[in-house]
């Protein structure tokens, strides 16, 4: 059975709201998207888009500047991926930037590597973020008496 394009009625935000607050340490609320590195970034978001009900969010591309790599932003309810694909070859590297050329070897390496995946780079919405920073803070006073 194929799966249903619909969202789920518990959400991860709707789950961590009804996590008791505690006060020493801030609680996770969400993450804010997911990261994948795809051998074909327009191809992957049109697959999510027609077959899993995901809305094109944001886009770039050569169309926006990029020579070096191609980024589909995609959204359905809480979820967010951000699908990114090298347009270049690492034999067509000469004329890009050097912070261009590193992140189109990272993606190369991690494509090689692992095929389609997740990249990891997940960021995550705490509240409140200032109770956070205090307690590592402290953590790292008691550890080591050094910041």
């Amino acid at each position: 059975m194929a799966p249903i394009a619909l969202s789920p009625t518990t959400s991860p935000t709707t789950l961590a709201n009804d996590v008791p607050q505690d006060n020493s340490l801030a609680t996770y609320r969400a993450y804010d998207y997911v990261q994948w590195y795809v051998g074909n970034a327009k191809q992957a978001a049109s697959h999510y888009i027609a077959r899993l009900g995901f809305e094109r969010v944001a886009f770039r591309g050569l169309e926006t500047g990029s020579k070096a790599v191609a980024s589909h932003v995609i959204r359905n309810g809480t979820i967010t991926f951000v699908l990114t694909s090298p347009m270049r070859g690492l034999d067509q590297m000469s004329h890009l930037s050097e912070k261009e050329q590193t992140l189109l070897r990272e993606i190369h390496e991690h494509l090689e590597k692992h095929g389609d995946a997740v990249k990891g780079m997940v960021s995550f919405s705490l509240s409140p973020f200032a109770d956070v920073l205090t307690d590592e803070f402290s953590r790292c006073r008691v550890r080591s008496r050094l910041c």
